[in-house]
């Protein structure tokens, strides 16, 4: 089993710290008003950035009121998923547009060439990238709980 260093008082106000119960976080604080006395307290801070990456996502969501919402559907993994590589549709005004996102690039793949005018016009690359880096933020703090 491996062993954690418990630390001798609390980061936060300074109160003594004990070891917490099988199934809790490492320590606890023993000051009752202080937040890390709750043995929950981890999750807390993972939640509120939570919240903050999922507000952002919602927010870049909403490109233009002329454009609508962007919405990754569906997507599954081609390659390395730390990396990025995936595969899928996004949806935009009810069309279905296929893209592929190796590293630092998406590509997107329509015979409509006012697809490509609606996908330059609005920055719905630059979007879409930033909502996958959000997603993959996401599910490394999911990774924590």
């Amino acid at each position: 089993m491996e062993e954690y260093l418990i630390p001798v008082q609390c980061d936060v106000c300074g109160s003594s710290v004990i070891k917490g119960s099988e199934g809790e976080t490492i320590y606890l604080c023993t000051n009752k008003k202080c937040y890390k006395s709750d043995a929950s307290w981890p999750v807390h801070g993972i939640k509120a950035e939570l919240d903050a990456l999922n507000a952002e996502l919602e927010t870049l969501k909403m490109v233009s009121s002329s454009v609508g919402n962007i919405e990754i559907v569906t997507y599954h993994y081609t390659g390395v998923p730390e990396y990025g590589h995936t595969a899928g549709y996004i949806l935009i005004k009810g069309k279905k547009i296929n893209y592929a996102r190796l590293e630092n690039d998406i590509q997107f793949f329509t015979d409509n060439e006012s697809d490509f005018q609606l996908l330059s016009a609005y920055r719905i690359k630059e979007n879409v990238m930033r909502m996958w880096n959000l997603l993959f933020k996401i599910k490394t703090l999911l990774g924590k709980l």
